[in-house]
C-alpha cells in the first residue's frame, strides 16, 4: 500500500496549477506553487521562485513557533503541501448565520494578537486568508510577510487588514468590526491597536483627493468599505 506522504510528494512534484486540491484516503490537501509569471509581470512583481522561498519561510518560522497556521505537511523550492483548515472567514461570511461567522471572526482576532504577542507578524490577514475549521483557525498565504521591514509596523498593518476586510466581506457591518477589535484588544493587543489607530488617521486625509474615483466606483465592495472602515478605526 502507497504510504499517503509518498503520493503527496508525486503530485506536488508532478503538478503545474498555482493552487491543487489533493484529496486522498478521506482527508484533503493543499498544493502551493511559484506563480508563473510573464517577462512583464516578473519585471512588475520580481522573481516568483525567490518570493515563494521567502512565503514559505514565513509560514514556516510561524509554524515552528506553534503559531496558529495551516499544518505543513511538506515543502520544496518549487511546492507547498499543507492540511485542509476548513473554509474561510470569507466564504463563512456569506454562508453562515452571524452568530457563527462572529465566533470565528473573534477567534481569529484572538489568533493574530497571540501572534503578535509572539513578535511576530502575517501580512496580509485578509477573511479570504484565514481558515476556521473544528472551533480552531488557521491563517494561511504569507506572501507579503516581511514586506514591511519593521515588526511593530507590520502587526499595525495586520490589525487594519484585519478590520478592512472584515467591512468589506459584511458589507461594512458596524458589529462585526467590533468583535474583531474587541477580541484583539482582550487578547493583549492594545497596545498595537493604539498605533494602527493612529496610522488609520493619517491615512485618512487620502479620503478627500480619493472622493472623484469613489464615486465613479461606487458598488465596488473596497471602495465602498473605505469611509465606514475609516469611521470605524478613529472611534
Amino acid at each position: 500500500m502507497t504510504d499517503p506522504i509518498d503520493e503527496i510528494l508525486r503530485r506536488a512534484k508532478g503538478g503545474t496549477r498555482r493552487i491543487e486540491r489533493l484529496d486522498l484516503d478521506g482527508r484533503v490537501y493543499w498544493i502551493k506553487r511559484p506563480e508563473k509569471l510573464s517577462l512583464r509581470m516578473r519585471l512588475q512583481k520580481g522573481d516568483p521562485i525567490a518570493a515563494f522561498a521567502a512565503e514559505v519561510a514565513a509560514h514556516k518560522a510561524l509554524f515552528d513557533r506553534g503559531m496558529p497556521v495551516a499544518p505543513i505537511l511538506a515543502s520544496d523550492a518549487d511546492f507547498l503541501v499543507t492540511q485542509d483548515c476548513g473554509p474561510t472567514l470569507k466564504a463563512l461570511a456569506n454562508t453562515q448565520p452571524e452568530k457563527p461567522f462572529h465566533k470565528a471572526l473573534a477567534s481569529a482576532a484572538t489568533a493574530l494578537a497571540e501572534i503578535h504577542q509572539a513578535g511576530l507578524a502575517h501580512g496580509r490577514p485578509s477573511l479570504k486568508d484565514i481558515c476556521w475549521k473544528d472551533g480552531k483557525i488557521a491563517f494561511l498565504d504569507f506572501e507579503r510577510a516581511g514586506r514591511e521591514g519593521n515588526v511593530t509596523r507590520a502587526q499595525t498593518m495586520d490589525v487594519l487588514i484585519l478590520i478592512f476586510s472584515t467591512a468589506v466581506e459584511t458589507g461594512n457591518s458596524e458589529p462585526a468590526m467590533k468583535i474583531a477589535r474587541d477580541a484583539y484588544r482582550a487578547a493583549g493587543g492594545n497596545e498595537i491597536w493604539t498605533k494602527a489607530q493612529a496610522r488609520a488617521r493619517r491615512w485618512s486625509l487620502l479620503q478627500f483627493p480619493l472622493w472623484p474615483i469613489a464615486r465613479m466606483l461606487r458598488g465596488n465592495s473596497e471602495f465602498d468599505a473605505i469611509a465606514p472602515f475609516f469611521r470605524f478605526i478613529k472611534d
